[in-house]
C-alpha cells in the first residue's frame, strides 16, 4: 500500500472538491482499494491523506495522467455538433450521459491518454435534479476550457525556439517544469491561466482585490490548475449542499474511507457512525451567469 499526504486549505471549496477528485481519478485509472480522508490533528498543518493498494503513488499517477491527457467532446450519435478547438467522439446510439438538448458548450468531456485511460466528465449538464454547478456561460465551451487548462499552446517554430514560443501557461508544461513540486504540494502552485471553471477560491479573491471581474478585463486568472482540473472530477458523483442559488455547504471528513462514502460526506447526506466532520459554508458571488467559489467559513454551531 502507498499513502500520499498533501497540504490542503479546508476553507477553499475547490481544494476539498479536488481531494475527492484525486480519489475518483484513482478509481477511474483502476488503482485498487482507494481510501482518502482529512487530517486536522495539527490545526496549523491540515493534510489530505490518500492511499491505494500496490506500489503506485496515487498523486503522481493522477498528475502524470493529466499532464499527458488529450481532450475530446462527447456528442450524441448522429449529432451535427462540430467543434473547431477540440476533437469530438460520438456516443453509441441510444447511449448518452444526460438528456437532450445537447449543445457544443455543454457537451461532456473525455480526458484520454495514449495508454488507453479515459475519464468522462459532465456534472455541468446533469439533468438528474442535482445542482450541476455550471460556472461557465456565454460563448465558453466546457471541452475548450479543459483543453486550454491542460495543453500549452506554442507559436510558429523559429531558429531561436525550434518548438515555437510558449504562448500560454497550461498544466502539461508547468508540471514538466517541476514534477516533484507538484506531486508534493499540488494545490500550492498558482499560475496565470487563460481560462478556468472558477473552483479555486483564490481566483474569486483576485476579483475582489482588483475591484473587477478578471473575465470582463480579459486578464488571466491566478489560480491552481490542479484545483480547477480535479474539482470537476470530484463532482462527478457528489455535490455540496445548495442552501440557495448562490450559497452552499460542504463537509470535510476526518477518517480514511472509499470514494463511495466520501461522496456522501461531501454533501453531508451521510457519514459513517463515529466519523468526524467539519462543515463549511461558501457562496458563488452575485453574477447571474459566471459563478466563482469564494473562501468559506466554518460552521461551528
Amino acid at each position: 500500500m502507498v499513502e500520499a499526504v498533501i497540504p490542503v486549505d479546508l476553507t477553499n471549496p475547490g481544494q476539498v472538491f479536488a481531494c475527492l477528485g484525486f480519489m475518483e481519478l484513482c478509481e477511474a485509472l483502476e488503482l485498487a482499494r482507494v481510501r482518502g480522508g482529512f487530517d486536522w490533528s495539527d490545526p496549523a498543518a491540515i493534510r489530505f491523506r490518500i492511499s491505494v493498494a500496490g506500489e503506485t503513488h496515487p498523486i503522481e499517477t493522477c498528475l502524470r495522467f493529466l499532464a499527458r491527457a488529450e481532450v475530446k467532446a462527447l456528442i450524441p450519435a448522429e449529432s451535427e455538433i462540430t467543434l473547431k478547438s477540440v476533437d469530438t467522439e460520438a456516443a453509441p446510439a441510444g447511449v448518452f450521459p444526460f438528456s437532450p438538448p445537447v449543445s457544443e458548450r455543454t457537451a461532456p468531456v473525455i480526458l484520454w491518454s495514449a495508454s488507453g485511460n479515459r475519464v468522462t466528465l459532465n456534472h455541468w449538464a446533469d439533468t438528474s435534479g442535482r445542482d450541476p454547478f455550471k460556472t461557465f456561460a456565454g460563448q465558453q465551451i466546457a471541452a475548450d476550457i479543459f483543453r486550454k487548462m491542460l495543453n500549452t499552446s506554442f507559436g510558429k517554430p523559429t531558429k531561436a525556439t525550434p518548438s515555437g514560443k510558449r504562448l500560454t501557461q497550461a498544466f502539461d508544461m508547468l508540471f514538466l517544469d517541476d514534477p516533484d513540486g507538484w506531486i508534493s504540494e499540488p494545490f500550492a502552485a498558482v499560475a496565470a491561466l487563460e481560462t478556468s471553471f472558477g473552483f479555486d477560491a483564490r481566483g474569486a479573491w483576485d476579483a475582489l482585490r482588483l475591484g473587477s471581474s478578471a473575465d470582463t478585463q480579459s486578464l488571466p486568472s491566478g489560480i491552481c490548475p490542479v484545483v480547477e482540473l480535479l474539482s470537476p472530477i470530484g463532482l462527478s458523483h457528489a455535490r455540496p449542499c445548495s442552501t440557495s442559488s448562490y450559497k452552499l455547504e460542504y463537509a470535510a471528513w476526518g477518517a480514511m474511507m472509499p470514494p463511495m462514502l466520501a461522496r456522501c460526506c461531501l454533501g453531508m447526506t451521510y457519514a459513517p457512525v463515529g466519523t468526524p466532520l467539519r462543515r463549511f459554508t461558501s457562496h458563488l458571488g452575485n453574477d447571474k451567469y459566471y459563478k466563482k467559489f469564494f473562501f468559506a467559513m466554518e460552521i461551528t454551531e
